[in-house]
């Protein structure tokens, strides 16, 4: 089982950091396709190599959005989703 550890000393390490950004998130009033979404889809495309990158706030909409762009609503097939990961580390 994964377990993150240390988050509460990581978190008071960088916890201005992350106050500073989540102040800006809520002020800005930025969404899931807000500033720092954009960041984060440059960066994987640039250490990935991939053309393209979107980033989505769920587990189902990624699977959502890669059927429509596979192309397959409406027609038969039978899609498997294998090997998710749990949705937090702090899961337990």
């Amino acid at each position: 089982m994964l377990k993150q550890q240390l988050y509460d000393r990581i978190y008071r390490r960088f916890k201005d950091e992350y106050d500073a950004m989540y102040h800006d998130v809520m002020e800005n009033n930025y969404n899931i396709n807000g500033k720092y979404t954009r960041l984060v889809e440059n960066y994987i495309k640039k250490v990935s190599g991939r053309r393209f990158v979107h980033l989505t706030n769920t587990g189902t909409t990624a699977v959502q959005v890669s059927i429509l762009a596979a192309g397959l609503v409406g027609k038969k097939h039978n899609c498997q989703v294998t090997g998710l990961m749990p949705a937090s580390v702090h899961s337990r």
